[in-house]
Parts: structure tokens; sequence; C-alpha cells
């Protein structure tokens, strides 16, 4: 009986530190989450914002967000949700970094054109553009 009772308390002692370290890793979690905004560009502004902040001078995108911008596209491509207002972030994405990135100015330039082909609803031709802009970035990395 003496040993149940270490049985039980033994697994009551693991379940607290179980739930210890979840809670631990969950308020790290959201530590981390409030230090480092991790909100994409597309997420914390609509498109007229984005606008309005480039043409302030304000800087929105960076290279950094290259992939997650693509792998969006392509998430919203896939699932129909893309719309010709996105297209918009595309562009402006291509047009803001162009004159700090020479050396990736075809990959910027078809990121635009893709921008273009979405805002006109041409979908399909903005996907292969989008594939054949990744292409472009793989290859100079």
């Amino acid at each position: 009986m003496l040993t149940a009772c270490a049985n039980e308390s033994t697994e009551e002692v693991k379940e607290e530190a179980k739930s210890d370290k979840e809670t631990v890793e969950v308020t790290a979690d959201v530590a981390a989450a409030e230090v480092k905004d991790e909100k994409l560009p597309w997420e914390k502004y609509d498109t007229q914002e984005i606008y309005d902040l480039v043409n302030d001078g304000k800087e929105v995108f960076t290279l950094d967000n290259a992939v997650a911008l693509e792998n969006e596209f392509f998430r919203l491509y896939d699932s129909g949700e893309l719309t010709s207002d996105w297209g918009k972030y595309l562009h402006v994405f291509g047009a803001e970094l162009q004159p700090n990135h020479t050396d990736l100015d075809e990959y910027l330039k078809t990121i635009m054109n893709v921008g273009v082909n979405v805002m006109n609803e041409n979908y399909d031709e903005a996907n292969r553009l989008m594939e054949h802009a990744k292409v472009l970035r793989e290859g100079a990395n």
C-alpha cells in the first residue's frame, strides 16, 4: 500500500513537472513573440498603408521577407484565395527594394511583374513568373 501511494505521488509530481514545463515553454514563446514582432508587412498593413509608408520614405519590406512573400503568394494561389489587391504587395516589395539591391535586379523586376499580373487577374501567368522569380532568388544565394 505504501508503494501505491509512492507511485501515485510520483505520477502527480511528473504531471506537475510536465505542466510546469509546458507553461514555461508557452510563456517563453509568448515573450519571444512580444519581443520580436513576427507579423509580416502584409499582415500588419493594408495595401494603401504600404504605399503611404513607402512614399513617406519608411522601410516596409526587407529581403528577409522574400521567402515568406513567395510562400504566401503560392499559398493564396493554390487555395484560390489570391485577389488582384494582393498584387500591390508584390509590386511594392520589388519597387521598394530594387534601388538598393541592383545585384537582384532581375529577381525584383520579376516580382514586380508578378504583382502587375496579379493586379490584372492573370493569376496563372503570375504563378509561372513567381516560379521563375523563386529560381532567380535561389540562384543568387
